[in-house]
Formats: C-alpha cells, sequence, structure tokens
C-alpha cells in the first residue's frame, strides 16, 4: 500500500491548526476572567460562547483528521 502524502500533509494540518485553535482559546479564556472582573463582565459571557464555538471547531477538525487514511 503506498501513502498518500497529500492527505497525510492535510490530516498533519488538520491537527496542527486545531492545536492552535486550543492554544488561542486558553489565551482567550484569560481574557475573558479579566473581563469578568472588570466593568464589561457581559462581554466575557460573549467571550466564553465564542472560545466554546472555536473548541467546537477544532474539535471538528481532529475528527476529520481521524477519518483521514493515507
Amino acid at each position: 500500500m503506498t501513502t498518500n502524502y497529500r492527505l497525510l500533509s492535510l490530516q498533519r494540518d488538520l491537527m496542527n491548526t486545531a492545536q492552535q485553535i486550543d492554544q488561542l482559546c486558553r489565551g482567550l479564556e484569560g481574557h475573558a476572567r479579566f473581563l469578568r472582573h472588570s466593568v464589561h463582565p457581559e462581554d466575557a459571557n460573549t467571550m466564553g460562547e465564542q472560545v466554546q464555538e472555536l473548541r467546537d471547531s477544532a474539535q471538528d477538525m481532529r475528527g476529520i483528521a481521524h477519518t483521514i487514511h493515507p
């Protein structure tokens, strides 16, 4: 069986992007904590929802990557 290097590259890209999104989410969660204790607590809720959407996207990317068989 030959390895499809394009699919392997796509799989790696999806996993790397998901990891980068996770890192971004950690930073945004820190900012949301700051907002909760500032004069903008309602913005923290909005940001928390957006962070969860990003996490869901990262999880979707991982799921797609796991279905790829190079």
